[in-house]
């Protein structure tokens, strides 16, 4: 994912705040969260994100790379590389894969050289060991669901000053 095709909405597609994991593996920060759709939090997808782990996430100027739980797929040991003229899909793969993670390192999203082979399978694995993870991760709990139902104020209609305001989520 680059900064291009970032979602750019006003609910941000990605919350590092909510988490079901957490931890490194090799050279790569590897974070189980939720993708959050366009409309709020509706239909809040898992999602793997990999970070370089020596840098300070910021909002705004750090860039993830998100794989969806609908890609996992393409990660998957063996999934085979594209049969030219006999598979549609041209994702997914050992071939893919390999380019895919050399874009990455290539842009400076996650430490290594895109030119290393050992560089490419630390990253390879790091992904590889969390698709079961992610594949398990539980819908996002409804108490941290910033989605908001109603809002409610209590006026005193003698004076019209607000006695209380809330949100239900």
């Amino acid at each position: 994912m680059t900064a291009d095709n970032a979602y750019k909405g006003p609910i941000p597609a990605l919350d590092l705040s909510l988490t079901a994991f957490d931890r490194q593996i090799g050279p790569v920060r590897v974070i189980g969260s939720w993708w959050l759709d366009e409309q709020g939090m509706k239909m809040p997808r898992p999602c793997l994100v990999l970070l370089h782990p020596l840098r300070r996430v910021r909002a705004g100027v750090t860039v993830p790379v998100v794989i969806k739980l609908d890609d996992a797929w393409k990660w998957a040991p063996d999934t085979p590389d594209p049969i030219p003229g006999l598979n549609t899909h041209t994702e997914g793969g050992p071939t893919w894969a390999k380019r895919t993670i050399a874009g990455w390192l290539r842009e400076g999203l996650l430490p290594g050289n895109p030119n290393s082979l050992p560089d490419l399978i630390a990253v390879a694995g790091a992904i590889i060991d969390s698709l079961r993870d992610l594949i398990h991760m539980p819908p996002l709990p409804p108490r941290k669901s910033k989605l908001v139902l109603a809002e409610v104020e209590i006026v005193n209609t003698n004076t019209g000053k607000t006695i209380g305001a809330a949100e239900i989520t």
